[in-house]
């Protein structure tokens, strides 16, 4: 297994029987130009994307690189010693009824009628780097007063230049997302410069 796993033809067949059966689940499509697998626990993924249509991007990074422990998925447990991103977006994107380009994609629908609290799953991630990517938010109403010039508009907010090192990024269920942030740096369109965030 161990030798088959660095065979092109081998890694080709797993990643793409891999995006078939996430694929067949959302309502989108999930692409890449390439999947490399080495030393077992390093997956490396070029021009990755999850796109609703054309034109309705909802992630995207030139590179994804993450190392793994073949153990840990067999336990059933979502860890990952790093993950590295590079050059992309996050298009998150409301269209009404308290839902968004993201319910859409992965078939979640919002209920109203629930109230409980939603529950993370378990993912440890002890490092992440993201470089050079880009972060769009738009809200489904206009803001209430003008925007100032100057001012973030937080119904139209677009970050770009977002370079983030993160330690014991962690996701626990009914508790959300807490991690170290070793440094922050990032750019809104409305002239704010984040220089370092640590």
């Amino acid at each position: 297994v161990h030798l088959a796993i660095h065979i092109p033809a081998v890694q080709n067949y797993i990643a793409h029987t891999a995006v078939e059966k996430v694929g067949s689940k959302i309502n989108g499509k999930i692409e890449f130009s390439k999947l490399t697998i080495s030393f077992i626990n390093r997956i490396v993924i070029k021009d990755f994307s999850i796109t609703g249509g054309p034109g309705d991007t909802l992630v995207s990074a030139e590179k994804v690189a993450v190392y793994i422990s073949l153990a840990d998925i067999i336990q059933g447990d979502i860890k990952a010693n790093r993950i590295f991103i590079n050059d992309g977006v996050f298009n998150y994107i409301e269209e009404g009824n308290k839902e968004s380009n993201l319910h859409r994609i992965f078939g979640l629908k919002h209920n109203p009628n629930d109230t409980t609290k939603g529950s993370w799953p378990h993912i440890t991630i002890k490092e992440l780097r993201i470089k050079d990517y880009r972060f769009n938010y738009v809200a489904n109403i206009p803001p209430k007063v003008p925007v100032a010039e100057g001012c973030m508009d937080y119904t139209n907010i677009g970050v770009t230049d977002i370079n983030l090192r993160t330690y014991d990024l962690k996701t626990r269920p009914k508790k959300g997302i807490t991690a170290k942030i070793h440094s922050l740096k990032a750019k809104e369109k409305c002239g704010l410069d984040l220089k370092n965030l640590s």
